[in-house]
């Protein structure tokens, strides 16, 4: 059968069930005689009381022929419509979204016809004209029902169902507001200082992908977020989902979005995020307790934590801003960097926080994912180093290697911005490296100075360079 002939026999296929108008009928009009009914009927869809109490008897009688085609549809373990009456039906929010699913798909199949004032039937979908049960427009009764659900959604906190009322226009919307409903109460004081009172029709009005990463946010996460943003945090509710949902599963501490600042309004892939929420922390609540109590202050009310953030932040000043738009795999070197730095003596960080400016000013736009693999610097896959071989290059060593690049006669530069950054310039340093390792294994590295002449000014190290020494 040709798809116009099965859309013709489709159309012409006799409904199950007719939604018509003397499926809105009351009591009152049970021993009125049929052809004196009509008149009645129009005074009653010609007021507003009227109409929805016509509507509320539709339903009632829709409601047992809805509760038929879910068994028809689904096993006994996932039927949600209740054996009781529809109303007590209507107090159950998923219960309201399932009849809606079930009179929308029955009326697409033709199952159900709605018969309009005129008595014929209304094209399935047609939601703007008025059905004759109660003078209503489809539309304006699935209303009447998602108003009443979201209203059980709030049973506990009616003011918010109030401000929701009219905001979901559709079935879709009440996944929505059952998210919204699990909020707590902190969460919802910061969506409110950051959005206004009407932050829930703001939220509602979100994509459902978008919603759903949105209310992943903690109050930890809301609170810098709006500080920082101010009059600007609804741009938040901009943010790509997988953005948000970065922020909610990686930062754990509000210091780690306060240190960020206004950069991270800048940060649009997710894994720069996931990233720099695994730098380290430190929790340093006794330290500053400590302080408080020789000024005579009480102690904290929640923890106080330091992070390798704000301490990129104060090494790098107003570069800092630029590292933070860097790829993933950059963000993940600064982190192992920053990570180490605090397990150096005093005079040695010195010198650390020295070539990170360096390495920051100079080598960083040349790096590669799978360069700074080869130097050692990160693990694949932007995972940190946590136990280095004895032989493996330290961060100061892998940096004065790049500096003998760089001095060195026939690669500098030019090997720098080409082959260095393509894969067999990464694969040519991963050789450069080992036989590092292998010197150092010797004790024929003596010391981190002397490896920029080693590299620059030796042949020591030149069998993986010599492919590449005729750039110049």
């Amino acid at each position: 059968m040709s798809d116009r002939t099965s859309d013709h026999a489709a159309r012409a296929r006799k409904a199950r069930f007719t939604v018509d108008a003397a499926m809105g009928d009351g009591r009152a009009l049970a021993p009125v005689p049929s052809p004196l009914r009509p008149p009645l009927r129009s005074i009653g869809t010609s007021l507003a009381r009227g109409r929805k109490a016509r509507l509320m008897h539709t339903a009632a009688r829709l409601y047992p022929i809805l509760r038929r085609i879910e068994e028809k549809l689904y096993p006994a373990d996932k039927r949600l419509l209740l054996p009781a009456d529809m109303a007590s039906a209507l107090a159950h929010p998923d219960v309201v979204e399932r009849a809606l699913r079930l009179f929308d798909g029955a009326w697409q199949a033709r199952l159900i016809a709605v018969r309009g004032l005129d008595g014929k039937p209304l094209a399935p979908g047609d939601r703007k004209r008025a059905a004759a049960a109660c003078g209503m427009t489809v539309a304006a009764a699935e209303q009447v029902f998602l108003d009443r659900a979201v209203v059980a959604v709030f049973s506990e906190n009616p003011v918010m169902g109030e401000k929701l009322q009219g905001a979901v226009a559709d079935v879709e919307g009440l996944a929505k507001v059952r998210m919204l409903a699990e909020l707590d109460a902190l969460t919802v004081e910061e969506f409110t200082k950051g959005l206004g009172t009407n932050f829930l029709q703001m939220l509602a009005r979100l994509p459902l992908d978008q919603l759903q990463a949105a209310v992943k946010l903690k109050p930890y996460h809301i609170r810098p977020l709006r500080q920082i943003l101010k009059n600007d945090f609804r741009k938040v509710l901009g943010w790509s989902p997988e953005v948000l949902t970065a922020i909610a599963e990686s930062f754990h501490c509000v210091e780690q979005i306060r240190d960020l600042d206004e950069d991270i309004d800048f940060i649009e892939d997710p894994e720069s995020i996931r990233v720099l929420g695994a730098w380290s922390t430190y929790d340093i609540t006794e330290k500053v307790n400590e302080e408080r109590r020789s000024r005579g202050q009480p102690r904290l009310k929640g923890r106080r934590f330091e992070t390798d953030i704000g301490g990129l932040r104060r090494i790098l000043g107003g570069t800092f801003a630029d590292l933070v738009r860097r790829p993933p795999a950059l963000l993940a070197a600064f982190g192992q960097i920053m990570h180490d730095l605090r397990a150096l003596p005093g005079p040695q960080r010195s010198d650390r926080i020295d070539q990170l400016r360096t390495f920051a000013e100079r080598y960083v736009e040349y790096m590669t994912p799978q360069l700074l693999v080869a130097l050692k610097i990160i693990g694949p896959n932007n995972s940190r180093i946590a136990e280095r071989d004895k032989n493996d290059p330290t961060f100061g060593e892998a940096i004065n290697m790049l500096e003998g690049l760089w001095m060195k006669d026939r690669l500098g530069r030019k090997f720098f911005e080409g082959q260095l950054q393509e894969p067999q310039g990464a694969s040519a340093v991963a050789l450069l490296v080992r036989q590092f390792s292998e010197m150092k294994a010797r004790g024929s590295i003596k010391g981190e100075a002397e490896i920029v002449q080693i590299v620059a000014q030796s042949d020591l190290l030149d069998g993986p360079l010599r492919p590449f020494m005729k750039l110049k």
